[in-house]
């Protein structure tokens, strides 16, 4: 009888849940498996609300970040993949000249008080001499210095999406007016977010890649994340999401899985827009659109999804997860291009019953 894990209430077998990255990279390489896998996706906030620890001292103390994980990994079987949470914002702007011009500015809204000056912070520095490489490495060190070889960690291979930095930089009030009026200065933004994007990333994978590949994670793939990309009439996607962030995934395409994550509510009739994006992979897609209307749009696409983080994970039942999660197999799995997850990350206030649920149907339901 194969040995299962003894913490919680799930019976599952143990070697099932440590081959789930293995099967995962097999689903990668269009390799056949008997399971589909699953991205458990437990964000910042559950961390901090299981652990019970403040979200400040989390984002601030390594050792408070570290131990908050690892009460959620102890919990969850092994699988939260343990996660260096430190920005890297600083390879786009410099922040210290900006706040000496505007001291009572909202923090990284570089280009709130205008859009006519927004090369003046635009940081040119090498991306491995920005203040954020030697907070990255300390905090690998950090983590490596107290995880198992396994578990060991470097930082995750992606971006945030140039739609979504606009929005944090400019504001949100502004950023949608910017690309009807200023479409010419938006994409000179675009056109430096682009150049250090690609530096960015060609770094990490240098820097961090081996940790990546090695160990038992899912940092081995180019994740970009950009909610506000659904939002867009097929013209603006055109114009400001397929030269960028499709220029990223056209440049890692056969290298790596070009894995694209946007919570926003794509119309029904422009979700096919994504295939001209370059993406292979959709994680975490927003839940208030069936399921079957990205499967038809993206019949080559491996969707990650799509059981509802709220309705389902935070106020439904253990039962209700399962239902959601064979709802979303039967309508998705099409040439083994699926993976089980939430559409969106399972945040504060998911019941830990329903987590386990999830990864009972990741063996018991989701299966080829």
């Amino acid at each position: 009888m194969q040995q299962t894990k003894d913490i919680g209430k799930i019976d599952i077998p143990r070697d099932f849940l440590e081959d789930n990255v293995n099967r995962y990279r097999k689903l990668m390489r269009g390799e056949k498996i008997e399971h589909a896998p699953f991205r458990l996706w437990l964000d910042n906030t559950f961390v901090c609300y299981h652990a019970k620890v403040d979200p400040v001292k989390y984002s601030t103390d390594l050792e408070v970040m570290f131990g908050a994980q690892k009460v959620v990994n102890d919990r969850f079987y092994d699988l939260r993949d343990f996660t260096i949470d430190v920005g890297n914002m600083d390879i786009f702007f410099d922040f210290d000249a900006f706040h000496e011009d505007y001291p009572n500015a909202q923090p990284f809204r570089v280009l709130e008080p205008a859009l006519d000056n927004f090369d003046k912070y635009f940081c040119r520095k090498p991306v491995r001499e920005c203040e954020c490489v030697e907070n990255i490495n300390n905090a690998v060190k950090y983590f490596n210095a107290r995880l198992p070889e396994h578990k060991k960690v470097g930082y995750y291979l992606g971006i945030t999406g140039a739609m979504d930095l606009f929005s944090i930089i400019r504001g949100t009030e502004n950023f949608f007016m910017d690309l009807y009026d200023k479409p010419q200065k938006v994409k000179r933004v675009f056109d430096f977010y682009l150049e250090r994007a690609l530096e960015w990333l060609e770094f990490a994978n240098e820097q961090w890649g081996e940790y990546n590949l090695k160990n038992n994670n899912l940092h081995d793939k180019i994740d970009i994340g950009e909610d506000y990309c659904a939002y867009l009439p097929p013209e603006l996607f055109r114009d400001f999401v397929v030269p960028y962030t499709g220029k990223i995934f056209e440049t890692w395409k056969g290298r790596k899985l070009c894995s694209l994550h946007t919570d926003g509510d794509v119309v029904a009739s422009g979700i096919e827009l994504l295939n001209e994006a370059n993406v292979e992979e959709l994680m975490g897609f927003s839940p208030n659109i069936d399921i079957n209307h990205y499967r038809k749009a993206l019949p080559d696409v491996i969707l990650g999804g799509n059981i509802h983080p709220i309705e389902v994970m935070i106020e439904g039942s253990p039962e209700d997860v399962k239902k959601a999660a064979k709802y979303c197999f039967e309508s998705a799995n099409q040439n083994q291009k699926f993976v089980l997850c939430t559409g969106g990350a399972i945040s504060a206030g998911a019941k830990d019953e329903n987590v386990d649920a999830f990864i009972e149907a990741a063996y018991k339901i989701v299966k080829y």
